[in-house]
């Protein structure tokens, strides 16, 4: 009986010790693809001027926030990029990308918001002010 129950730790460490090394590998080849999208996002939070969008979206409105989601994005600088290996740069720039353009689209939306709240109470302020003063007379003249 002892010797059943060495033979099962033995097969049972085996085991382990085979199976846990490439597990571990394939989560470290992971941090670096991880870290590259973190360190682009910060990039892009960084560079991207959210003021500007912001007024883009105020001034122009639905259309502005449409317009904004479809024009280009920057490059990001090459420094970041320098000597590092193809998968590392594909996942850069996408994350680089993904992150410009929510950050345009969200205070893009903003101030399209604020544009249609104010052209909505503009008017409404001016059907109060103009139908207001107007008498609306249903006599017809035969």
């Amino acid at each position: 009986m002892l010797r059943i129950y060495t033979i099962s730790k033995v097969i049972l460490l085996t085991l382990i010790l085979t199976l846990l090394p490439s597990s571990l590998a394939a989560s470290q080849k992971d941090i670096p693809l991880s870290r590259a999208c973190f360190k682009a996002q910060m990039e892009a939070r960084k560079r991207t001027n959210k003021t500007f969008w912001f007024a883009y979206g105020l001034i122009f409105g639905v259309v502005g926030f449409f317009t904004a989601s479809i024009e280009p994005v920057s490059p990001p600088s090459a420094v970041e990029l320098a000597g590092k290996p193809p998968d590392y740069v594909e996942t850069y720039l996408k994350c680089y990308e993904e992150k410009v353009l929510e950050i345009r689209g969200n205070n893009t939306l903003y101030g399209a918001t604020i544009n249609g709240v104010v052209i909505g109470c503009m008017s409404y302020l001016y059907w109060i002010v103009v139908f207001r003063n107007m008498s609306i007379s249903f006599d017809f003249y035969y």
